[in-house]
């Protein structure tokens, strides 16, 4: 394609200076900043309860490692299970294999352990306790019947005490923190989690999921809101996250223990169930269906990915050792000759045939479709009926039917007045509130009670209009006449199988008028109706536009077609900028609705709606704002891809960006893609505006424990990108780099929430903004609460200050990223992200949803060998690199 880079070719040719090397986690991050000023004092009251420590306690760590040791032809196989991979299948039976393990060796050497109740097992490969042993290695020998059904020769438990350099005492709080990753210890914080974890893990109510989130089994407890929504053959769990966390405290000079509670409430696939019985509950036709109809394809996604029990008996009590199958799709009819495979034993036969012969087994559904399945990194066809759900499966987002999303996402945004009373009673309900004074292991105390926290309201900035100024009002404001309204010359209207009650006369009448009012200069479109959709017949629609000269195709479509990804693929090929609508909300647009239709239209179409009137950086047209979003595309089972937004053009609050496929997510590979963006991004400031000397940057999709690589790898790429205009900038470049995260678990509440308030009203005022006690000692964090939510609780957002040499103040920081919160220019409201991290954000989305509609989806594994010429391809078809939409907001 004409215009298009050769990403590979550039990232080779890209490198950094030797000198800006630098290992993971030796740099350090920005100097701490003393707390904002800004706004209005108030206070918070929050999640989270204060530990106290005994002091002077030494706390011993142990390595675990236990071994199953099986019998083979070539001798004795050892399998250690004590540090099975997260993402390996077998996972979640390793750990109860380890603590059968563990409680076996606890129990039946009391001479060496003593008193049990002083060590404390992560059921993975460390033990904690408060005395010591008398060795510093122990070996020990376990029955197989004690741990597992499976045919095992042996079981083996080795402890061992680690060197002393990671041991730990109650007055290592101040070593858990630092500026520099690597001189951090958390051996104290890991020991303390395990601790903490202890009781959960011991109450018979609880299960325990990745360690630290526990769910009730009996949720029926006093303070905790029954689930009323049913869910096909899933459940809703209530349960609870617990971190200790060593944070700032009252005295920064002397930061103190505290523990986050987090409540959860969680879909669960129902444990057990038969596979087949599961497929019929969710569609009672499912017999009928062939494996690559649309029926199996709308259906597949429900069940993909499950892990299962197989169970080669229909008479014999399930085996929780059973092999383990996870679900990949589906196959032909168990009695179909497609089902056909070549066997040692009885030659060539169908799957029915095989488990007739093999296992004596008639099946009940040999007409249904199979599973195709992976059983020890093999693909095999499996009837539905002899597979059983395994426990504990949380059901994932892209598993659930867009009804059932609907009614989680309203299950699970409770207001904050009985979210906070919730959390205390699940918190009381799996031990987490003891007796007043009470000792936890002899080293802990959780204090009664949630801390309050001091925390400041700034102020929202003025929105202004072509006309008018308008003042925000819980995050809100009213509308007028835009900045800069768009040209739409020749564009289309095209309604996708509309009802007979719809009348697009009136709609488009109205739409025209509100377009109008609000500044847009426009022709009437051309009018189009496609009666029965068909891929073909949408590609019609852009083979037509195309050839007419069409800039902007608006869709009105039935709610039940799943056009929409075929819509952008298309899109993206022709560069016909599209917006899709649903026929359910054209039909009902009222005033307010048909504004937000008309900010979409003007924003897709190179308009601007409304500024933010603020001093800072967000006026100044030598400074680059830049947001990025690093996907690893799990739930698409794409390519990673990065996700990109930046004021570009000739207005600085105008944000504009696109998307990139990468191999890996490597800061080898990350690196690279962020200096060619950086590089794009300056030339385009440049072209528009003027060379920037000034970057903000900040950074979604990062956990803390990637900070560093930010810092130390990403940083040194960015700056790289510097180097080729440094002579026409005037100045050294500045650079702040900012990391913002949504997947903490603290909250903010109104101390004084009034239940009977509305959702919006109890929660804390919007532009509630906190940078003590409740943050990192040693880093510069805050949590901005920007957004108002009109139903649940509404979580604040937390960024931290990673890299810094324009020495900005928390103020600084704090102001620019409000009013950055006021710019998505769609809806007349501020959003929970700043817009460079909303638009980069919204642009990994399109990716996975072209990604999910291409031809290409179907060619991964065939390309795994090489994915680099995989990724090549991906960018060189899917991206919008090279096309005239590349960096405009055609994903608005």
């Amino acid at each position: 394609m004409a215009g298009k880079s050769n990403l590979c070719g550039n990232m080779s040719k890209m490198s950094i200076s030797n000198d800006k090397e630098s290992k993971s986690g030796h740099g350090g991050l920005a100097n701490k900043l003393p707390p904002g000023t800004l706004g209005n004092q108030t206070t918070c009251s929050t999640n989270v309860k204060k530990l106290e420590i005994v002091r002077n306690t030494p706390i011993y760590k142990y390595d675990i490692k236990i071994c199953i040791i099986f019998e083979s032809q070539n001798g004795d196989v050892e399998k250690e299970i004590s540090k099975e991979s997260l993402i390996n299948v077998e996972n979640f039976r390793s750990k109860k294999y380890c603590d059968r393990a563990y409680q076996y060796v606890i129990k039946n050497n009391k001479n060496v352990f003593g008193n049990q109740s002083t060590f404390f097992y992560d059921r993975q490969s460390s033990i904690y306790t408060l005395k010591e042993l008398k060795n510093t290695e122990y070996n020990f020998t376990v029955p197989p019947k004690e741990v597992t059904r499976d045919n095992a020769k042996a079981i083996t438990v080795q402890i061992r005490k680690v060197a002393d350099t990671f041991q730990a005492t109650s007055e290592d709080i101040k070593k858990t923190h630092n500026t520099v990753h690597r001189l951090e210890d958390k051996t104290l914080l890991e020991a303390l989690n395990t601790i903490i974890a202890q009781t959960p893990r011991d109450n018979k109510n609880v299960i325990t999921v990745n360690g630290s989130t526990h769910y009730l089994v009996d949720a029926n407890i006093p303070g905790l809101k029954p689930s009323n929504n049913s869910y096909n053959t899933k459940f809703m769990g209530s349960g609870l996250t617990d971190a200790v966390k060593v944070l700032e405290g009252a005295d920064p000079k002397n930061p103190e223990l505290f523990l986050v509670t987090e409540l959860k409430k969680t879909l669960f696939h129902q444990e057990y169930q038969n596979l087949a019985d599961k497929l019929y509950e969710l569609d009672n036709r499912v017999e009928l269906y062939k494996p690559n109809s649309r029926e199996a394809n709308n259906l597949l996604p429900q069940v993909k990915g499950l892990v299962c029990y197989l169970q080669n008996s229909q008479t014999a009590p399930l085996q929780t050792d059973a092999p383990l199958v996870v679900v990949k799709g589906f196959g032909p009819a168990a009695n179909s000759k497609e089902s056909e495979f070549e066997t040692t034993d009885f030659g060539k036969v169908t799957v029915k045939e095989y488990f007739l012969k093999k296992h004596k087994m008639e099946l009940n559904y040999p007409g249904m479709m199979t599973i195709k399945g992976e059983i020890r990194n093999k693909r095999c066809l499996f009837p539905a009926e002899v597979l059983v759900v395994c426990e504990d499966q949380i059901v994932r987002t892209e598993q659930l039917p867009s009804n059932e999303q609907s009614s989680a996402i309203r299950e699970t945004a409770i207001p904050p007045f009985y979210r906070k009373k919730e959390t205390q009673a699940v918190v009381e309900a799996i031990g987490l509130e003891p007796p007043p004074n009470k000792v936890i292991a002899d080293v802990l105390k959780i204090k009664k009670g949630f801390v309050n926290v001091p925390a400041r309201v700034m102020p929202s900035p003025l929105v202004r209009f072509s006309k008018n100024a308008a003042e925000v009002r819980n995050a809100k404001w009213r509308g007028g006449e835009f900045v800069q309204p768009a040209k739409i010359q020749n564009w289309e209207m095209v309604f996708i199988e509309p009802s007979n009650r719809f009348n697009s006369k009136v709609f488009l009448g109205n739409l025209l008028k509100t377009m109008k009012s609000s500044g847009i200069k426009c022709n009437e479109p051309n009018t189009e109706t496609i009666s029965k959709y068909s891929q073909r017949n949408l590609e019609n629609v852009f083979i037509k536009a195309k050839n007419n000269g069409v800039s902007f195709i608006f869709f009105v479509t039935r709610d039940s077609l799943t056009s929409h990804g075929d819509i952008k693929l298309l899109e993206k090929k022709y560069e016909i900028v599209t917006q899709d609508n649903r026929l359910s909300v054209a039909e009902n647009a009222k005033s307010a609705t048909l504004e937000n239709i008309v900010n979409k239209i003007n924003i897709k179409n190179g308009g601007l709606n409304y500024i933010v009137t603020a001093g800072l950086e967000l006026n100044k047209p030598e400074c680059s704002i830049v947001g990025f979003d690093i996907s690893l595309n799990r739930a698409a089972d794409a390519p990673p891809v990065i996700g990109f937004a930046a004021n570009v053009l000739e207005q600085t609050n105008k944000f504009a960006g696109g998307y990139k496929f990468i191999q890996n997510s490597k800061p080898e590979v990350v690196g690279p893609v962020l200096q060619e963006v950086m590089t794009e991004v300056i030339k385009r400031t440049k072209k528009n505006r003027k060379v920037p000397n000034e970057f903000i940057v900040y950074f979604n999709g990062i956990n803390e424990g990637q900070f560093p690589v930010i810092n130390e790898n990403y940083v040194p790429y960015i700056k790289e990108a510097f180097k080729n205009f440094e002579s026409e900038m005037g100045k050294k470049p500045l650079l702040t780099v900012i990391a913002a995260s949504k997947t903490h678990n603290e909250r903010l509440y109104k101390p004084d929430a009034n239940p009977k308030d509305n959702a919006t009203f109890q929660n804390a005022a919007v532009g509630t903004v906190v940078d003590k006690v409740l943050v990192n000692p040693s880093i510069n964090e805050f949590f901005l609460l920007s957004h108002a939510a009109f139903q649940g609780t509404a979580k604040a957002t937390k960024y931290t200050l990673l890299h810094d040499t324009a020495k900005k103040t928390m103020n600084d920081l704090e102001v620019l990223t409000f009013q950055l919160c006021h710019l998505h220019e769609i809806v007349n409201s501020s959003t929970s992200l700043p817009i460079p991290l909303l638009c980069a954000d919204r642009n990994t989305k399109r990716s996975e949803l072209i990604y999910k509609n291409s031809e290409l989806r179907d060619q991964k594994d065939l390309h795994k060998k090489d994915m680099e010429r995989f990724v090549a391809e991906c960018n060189e078809k899917l991206s919008y690199e090279g096309t005239n939409l590349y960096f405009t907001r055609y994903n608005a």
